[in-house]
């Protein structure tokens, strides 16, 4: 466990495939607020595309210090602790796993809700070590303008058509205004069939 300074507890569960030579990257399973992804190490779907893609593993449970507003997460804002936990995650195994290269690996940031988050302001705080990050849903971020190593991050954001109002307006507007200084962004539109 490595808690950080805005965070409760920071534990994670690594998988690397067992006939995998060398890890080329690392997707970092990042749950919804508060939630516990290590488990989503070990679904089959995540595990043949670490073995098809040459990748480990890492999902992570955060989760927030108790205090009277919980409905803002306060490990999302990653310059405060918890982005130094999720760093130390990948590497802290890998010459137990015979993977050095973990530590330095790129990140490939996966999640939704609160885990959205923490991929946004994650990519905007380590541009350098993402390779690329996915926002799902989420509703309060830290962050507007992303730095020119951040835009080149490829993201990918997602709104839904049945998701609450306030919470697609917030990544759209935080989507909108890095694409125009070139981010190598895309916005989608999840749309549910009503049968």
């Amino acid at each position: 466990m490595l808690p950080g300074n805005n965070s409760d507890q920071a534990e994670f569960r690594r998988c690397v495939p067992d006939e995998l030579e060398t890890v080329r990257a690392v997707l970092m399973l990042v749950p919804g607020s508060n939630g516990d992804g290590r488990g989503q190490v070990e679904t089959q779907l995540w595990q043949e595309l670490a073995e098809d893609e040459d990748l480990a593993l890492v999902g992570l449970n955060m989760t927030d210090r108790p205090r009277d507003d919980m409905f803002i997460e306060h490990y999302v804002d990653v310059a405060n602790g918890s982005g130094d936990a999720l760093l130390a995650a990948p590497g802290e195994p890998g010459s137990m796993f015979g993977h050095t290269e973990i530590e330095s690996a790129p990140l490939l940031l996966w999640r939704m809700l609160a885990g959205g988050e923490f991929n946004y302001e994650f990519a905007l705080w380590k541009s350098e070590r993402v390779a690329a990050f996915v926002v799902n849903k989420g509703g309060i971020y830290h962050s507007a303008l992303a730095s020119r190593e951040a835009r080149n991050v490829p993201g990918l954001f997602f709104v839904g058509d049945k998701d609450r109002a306030f919470r697609n307006d917030i990544i759209r507007g935080v989507f909108s205004i890095n694409p125009r200084a070139c981010a190598l962004w895309a916005l989608r539109t999840l749309r549910l069939s009503d049968g």
